[in-house]
């Protein structure tokens, strides 16, 4: 099946795997600031029914992902849309933890990558392992013999995974240059950590590819990081008003809805900023009925969970003492006297009383 597309269209790759409601709002995301693109979603999980409810196509090769090698995503995603004969102008890969902060990217690539075909953030380019320390880049060179045929270069090139961006020529000549069935192998083989985030680059650079990073303001750069702490809503505000950057990474769960609802709103920071967990979320303007339903639920989940904590009773053991150490066992070394002191003649005397009383009755049962 043969899909035109007018020149320019985005195709955006979003991988993800768990968690629909959150989906749901990235969708949302998506579509909002980047009106007229499209969207292939790769499912990298185990639920093969995952995101069938949403109306997009699914990427047929999706397969379960491990986390530290995602190599597949893209490269199935490159392949099906060749294999179906779709055009377009940019394929950009997403993360499920990527959220776009205004609208405007078709044209910042328009510009930007006028005489260039591939563009990524963070680029490193390693000539030998200590280059840097990232964990992928020294893993690389650990195998290194393998991958170094593959590329035909001395070097590679490493790109933060998401917001990759690929032009439609570009990916022709990568699918083409290589084995499908060996690079699969290789694939599923490699110890390299995120081999993503340099496999594509570099055979987009062994290609004859033209390569650049996204353009970044070094006082204010830190839209995109590779993990924790997430993206704040102060960050996300400089984002949004700075000319270079269109969308932040990561931004996790419970706050990818919030700031979703604040960058649907048009809200300022931080007076107009959206209210913590525990209160009730603004209602999103603009938002699809699906994350509004989400939000309702969670508030009323939250509401229901909650638990009236008591001090717990503490009961006082009851302990039961004897009179005195006279009858049942005789390990007692001290016997417990209480009430008024005895004398020690009283005590011998009622010694006295207790073994004539055990006699005459031993007599008396004989």
């Amino acid at each position: 099946m043969q899909r035109k597309y007018e020149v320019g269209l985005m195709i955006f790759a979003l991988l993800a795997h768990e968690d629909e409601h959150t989906l749901a709002a990235q969708l949302d995301n998506i579509r909002h600031f980047n009106p007229g693109s499209r969207i292939v979603l790769y499912n990298g999980g185990t639920d093969p029914d995952f995101a069938r409810r949403f109306e997009l196509p699914i990427c047929p090769y999706s397969r379960p992902l491990n986390h530290g090698n995602l190599t597949f995503y893209m490269w199935d995603v490159m392949r099906w849309l060749e294999e179906e004969h779709v055009d377009y102008e940019y394929l950009i890969n997403l993360d499920h933890d990527l959220l776009f902060v205004k609208h405007g990217f078709q044209a910042f690539l328009n510009e930007t990558m006028g005489k260039y075909d591939c563009m990524g953030w963070d680029m490193v380019t390693s000539r030998s392992s200590e280059d840097s320390e990232l964990t992928c880049v020294q893993t690389m060179w650990d195998e290194w013999h393998l991958w170094k045929p593959v590329f035909q270069t001395d070097h590679f090139i490493r790109f933060l995974n998401p917001a990759q961006v690929y032009r439609h020529q570009l990916v022709r000549c990568m699918l083409a240059s290589v084995d499908r069935v060996k690079m699969e192998r290789m694939f599923s083989e490699t110890r390299v950590f995120a081999l993503e985030e340099m496999f594509f680059v570099t055979l987009a650079l062994s290609c004859g590819g033209k390569i650049r990073e996204y353009p970044r303001d070094e006082t204010w750069h830190k839209v995109a990081r590779f993990q924790w702490p997430g993206i704040s809503h102060e960050e996300a505000y400089h984002a949004r008003d700075h000319p270079y950057y269109f969308w932040v990474h990561p931004v996790k769960g419970i706050a990818l809805f919030q700031m979703h609802q604040w960058l649907m709103s048009g809200a300022s920071f931080p007076q107009e900023a959206l209210s913590t967990p525990e209160e009730p979320a603004a209602k999103p303007q603009a938002a699809s009925s699906e994350v509004q339903r989400y939000v309702r639920r969670r508030n009323h989940k939250a509401k229901r969970n909650t638990k009236v904590k008591r001090k717990p009773v503490v009961k006082k053991k009851k302990i039961s003492l004897k009179r005195t150490g006279l009858r049942g066992s005789r390990r007692r070394s001290k016997p417990l006297l209480y009430g008024k002191m005895k004398s020690a003649k009283s005590i011998r005397g009622r010694l006295k009383g207790a073994k004539g009383r055990g006699a005459k009755k031993h007599k008396t049962s004989g």
